[in-house]
C-alpha cells in the first residue's frame, strides 16, 4: 500500500514537470509572436468556444442562410483560419475579386517603328569610254609604256578630250606632259626599255603635270594624238 502511494506521487510529480516545461516552451514560442497576432489567434479560439453545437446549428434556421451565401473562396478562407489558429499563428486569407463582366482593358498597341533606310554611298566606277561632261576631276582609263626595239612609247587615254603642253628637260633628263584640268591618274608598271626609267604625277592649281624620266636624252621625242582622247609619245 505505502509503495502505491508512493508511485502515485512520483508519477504525479513527473507529470507536474512535463506540464510546467510544456508551459515554458509555449510561452517561449509567444514571445516571439506580436501582440496583435496573439490577439487574432485568440479571436477563433473564442469564436470556436461560442459556436453552437452541430445538432443546435441544424436546428436554428437563423444560421442557414449565412452559410449558404458564402462562396467557394469564404470556405477556404475560413478553413485557412481555423487551421493556422490551431498552430496558434493567425493567417487571414483575403479572397480574389474578380469581376466576370468587367475585364481590365487591354494596353493600347505601341505604333509601328519603321526601319530606317540609308542610301547606298557605293563610288561608281568611270565607263572606260565615257565622255566627261562636267568640270570636276576626270579621270585617265588607260595608260602604258610600251618598249620597242627604238625605244619606248607612252600611250594615254582619258575620258574627255585631252588639252596638253609638252616640253623636254635636262638636268636630270625627263620629259614633262601638262594636261589641262584636273586628272586622276594610276601609274603604270614600267617594263625594261633603254628610254623610259619612271613615270611621275604633280597636280597644279589648273593642271595635272606627268612627268616621264628618261636614262637618256632621246634622238627624238614627239606626242602624237591619234584621237581626242588618245595620245602617244614616242621616243627613239
Amino acid at each position: 500500500m505505502n509503495k502505491t502511494i508512493t508511485f502515485l506521487i512520483i508519477g504525479v510529480i513527473f507529470l507536474a514537470l512535463l506540464l510546467m516545461v510544456f508551459n515554458s516552451f509555449k510561452m517561449e514560442d509567444l514571445r516571439g509572436v506580436p501582440a496583435s497576432v496573439t490577439e487574432k489567434a485568440r479571436v477563433p479560439e473564442e469564436r470556436a468556444a461560442l459556436a453552437p453545437s452541430a445538432p443546435e446549428a441544424q436546428s436554428s434556421g437563423a444560421l442557414a442562410p449565412s452559410a449558404a451565401k458564402n462562396s467557394p473562396q469564404q470556405a477556404e478562407s475560413d478553413a485557412a483560419e481555423q487551421s493556422s489558429s490551431a498552430a496558434g499563428v493567425a493567417v487571414k486569407t483575403v479572397p480574389a475579386q474578380i469581376d466576370a463582366g468587367h475585364a481590365p482593358p487591354d494596353p493600347p498597341p505601341s505604333p509601328p517603328v519603321s526601319p530606317r533606310l540609308t542610301p547606298s554611298k557605293a563610288p561608281v566606277a568611270p565607263e572606260p569610254n565615257a565622255k566627261h561632261t562636267g568640270g570636276g576631276v576626270r579621270n585617265i582609263t588607260n595608260i602604258v609604256v610600251y618598249a620597242t626595239q627604238e625605244g619606248a612609247t607612252l600611250r594615254i587615254g582619258g575620258d574627255s578630250p585631252l588639252v596638253y603642253k609638252s616640253m623636254l628637260l635636262h638636268n636630270p633628263d625627263r620629259f614633262v606632259l601638262d594636261l589641262e584640268g584636273q586628272w586622276n591618274v594610276n601609274i603604270p608598271a614600267i617594263p625594261p626599255n633603254k628610254i623610259v626609267k619612271a613615270v611621275r604625277v604633280g597636280r597644279q592649281a589648273d593642271s595635272t603635270r606627268m612627268v616621264v624620266d628618261l636614262h637618256r636624252v632621246p634622238a627624238s621625242s614627239r606626242v602624237i594624238k591619234t584621237s581626242p582622247q588618245r595620245l602617244d609619245v614616242r621616243f627613239r
